[in-house]
């Protein structure tokens, strides 16, 4: 083994390198754990899913309320 590859700047070049590895370790592990940021994220996923849709569902609904009307019309009208 040569001197520079365990020499004092070969060991300062490694801490840098297990400082950096941490740091990314301890920023995936926030993340994680970030239960409101999850939340928030798992939210705006729900939401992209449902906006094909939305507009399909108001108009199906609008449909059944419209039916729901004239079926009570009708059987006011018939019972006259």
């Amino acid at each position: 083994m040569s001197h520079a590859t365990t020499g004092p700047d070969a060991l300062a070049e490694q801490i840098a390198r297990t400082r950096q590895e941490l740091g990314e370790t301890v920023e995936q592990l926030s993340a994680r754990f970030d239960v409101k940021a999850r939340a928030r994220e798992s939210l705006q996923h729900g939401r992209e899913r449902a906006a094909p849709y939305v507009v399909p569902a108001a108009a199906v609904a609008a449909l059944a309320a419209g039916a729901l009307i004239a079926l009570l019309v009708w059987r006011r009208r018939s019972r006259r």
